[in-house]
């Protein structure tokens, strides 16, 4: 999907990012040392285990550097 390409693969991990904190009502910092936090984050954890699915790894990113929004946020 991500054409092989270190662009195409940020292409993948962004909209699974987006798609994870909007499922999990959670907001992410848009912060150039919160995105170094997850994106350092998701290479740990995606060579711990090459044979995980991405979207899994990706979800764990987002529980860890998220914020859950407020309710009147919804």
């Amino acid at each position: 999907m991500g054409g092989k390409t270190e662009e195409g693969f940020f292409d993948i991990v962004q909209a699974l990012t987006e798609l994870s904190a909007q499922k999990r009502g959670m907001t992410l910092p848009d912060t150039t040392d919160a995105g170094t936090k997850a994106g350092n984050w998701i290479k740990k954890e995606a060579k711990k285990d090459p044979d995980q699915l991405l979207y899994v790894i990706v979800d764990r990113a987002v529980q860890h550097t998220g914020t859950h929004q407020s309710p009147s946020a919804h």
